[in-house]
């Protein structure tokens, strides 16, 4: 789990409580979050509240298999459920647990999945979204292909 937050004292002493410090890793603040990415086969998002999160894009990217609440828009933009990762009621952490464990226990559905969301967010790359810019604001179709 990276990042820091005003409950990260708390998780770690829950993290030591279940007797789960050899199994789960809290580093903090990463620089090269790519490096976690790149390791996981499974990201999940539980926000209360979202908008298009770039950690979120990140992982898909990367080919993880993606766990997401239904709580904001920003996130079911890009994540169907059961197509490009899964998502579950927000606050509901019995369904978000059910929908861990499936991943956790099932190596073909978090590669579909995975596969699904990498495939998706190809759709947000530049020269996939340059021309809809130039066209929203008004101005003629770039020929560079460089970006």
């Amino acid at each position: 789990i990276a990042g820091n937050g005003p409950l990260a004292d708390e998780l770690k002493e829950k993290v030591a409580s279940l007797g789960l410090t050899n199994r789960i890793t809290l580093p903090g603040s990463v620089k090269n979050v790519n490096e976690l990415y790149a390791r996981a086969s499974v990201f999940v998002l539980p926000s209360n509240f979202e908008g298009t999160p770039n950690a979120l894009l990140e992982a898909m990217q990367l080919k993880a298999a993606v766990i997401v609440s239904d709580a904001s828009p920003g996130p079911l933009e890009v994540v169907e459920d059961n197509r490009t990762g899964l998502v579950f009621p927000v606050d509901n952490v019995a369904v978000l647990a059910d929908k861990l464990s499936a991943l956790i226990q099932d190596q073909g559905l978090r590669e579909k999945l995975g596969d699904a969301a990498a495939t998706k967010i190809r759709e947000f790359q530049p020269a996939a979204v340059l021309s809809a810019w130039e066209e929203v604001i008004g101005i003629q179709p770039s020929t560079d292909t460089e970006l």
